[in-house]
């Protein structure tokens, strides 16, 4: 639903050492970072997938939410990063225009602040334009409906400047962080991101308010790759003590 791979690693016996409750945090400590940490297990990243990062073979910041409107087709293109190319360029380039053509002009907009998305789905079915089309088009919906962005806002916002559903998410979040039952902290060797997953830590039992929580440290987590010019992360899951029962 994310539409970014991820690469898994499972472990009994990770060790915690250091990595913080997070009980005393405050959301506001991390001004200038788009999506700031909401325990203080969570603290690293510095942009929001929600915002495009300066890439070495780019050069030029990109616009924003509030900037995306006015973008056109000839706006919206691939930035290369260090993930790999799955087919040679010429290819790639052209299942990408291929893709964007297919999309409304709405679309187009959601996509103009995130251009790779297109790329990652093409890549994700394996070339096969008319699937990435038709999946493209329903994450696209999804991370609207989910209001992915308002959840990104509400942390990085003063509580001043948050509309009132924004307040309830910005409430929720910090209620679903307290114990740091996950949180996006560290990178691997080769300096993707690394998402943590402690089950037994769970401290509300609410699935919705579960997955608001889960959609944002995934998030943070995808940020944190980007800035080190990577779009994948590998998530870790430590159950131990951790069983079916409440």
């Amino acid at each position: 639903i994310i539409s970014t791979t991820t690469t898994t690693a499972i472990t009994t016996n990770t060790s915690t050492a250091n990595m913080g409750q997070g009980q005393n945090a405050k959301l506001d400590e991390t001004v200038d970072d788009p999506v700031p940490a909401l325990s203080n297990a969570s603290t690293n990243g510095r942009s929001s997938s929600a915002s495009l990062a300066t890439t070495e073979n780019d050069g030029s910041n990109h616009s924003d939410n509030n900037n995306s409107s006015s973008s056109s087709s000839a706006d919206i293109c691939y930035i290369p990063n260090k993930e790999p190319r799955m087919y040679d360029k010429e290819k790639e380039e052209k299942g990408f225009q291929q893709i964007l053509a297919a999309l409304t002009d709405d679309e187009k907009r959601s996509v103009a602040v995130d251009p790779n998305l297109i790329m990652r789905h093409y890549r994700a079915d394996k070339g096969d334009v008319a699937k990435a089309i038709k999946r493209l088009k329903y994450a696209i919906q999804w991370r609207i409906d989910s209001k992915v962005d308002d959840m990104i806002n509400a942390v990085h916002f003063t509580t001043e400047d948050c509309s009132e559903e924004q307040k309830k998410l910005r409430e929720t979040l910090t209620t679903e962080g307290e114990t740091g039952k996950v949180f996006a902290r560290g990178y691997n060797k080769e300096g993707r991101a690394l998402l943590y997953f402690y089950p037994i830590r769970e401290n509300t039992y609410n699935g919705q308010d579960n997955i608001k929580h889960l959609i944002y440290e995934i998030e943070r987590g995808i940020a944190c790759s980007e800035k080190n010019g990577y779009e994948k992360l590998m998530i870790v899951m430590d159950f131990k003590d951790w069983t079916m029962k409440k």
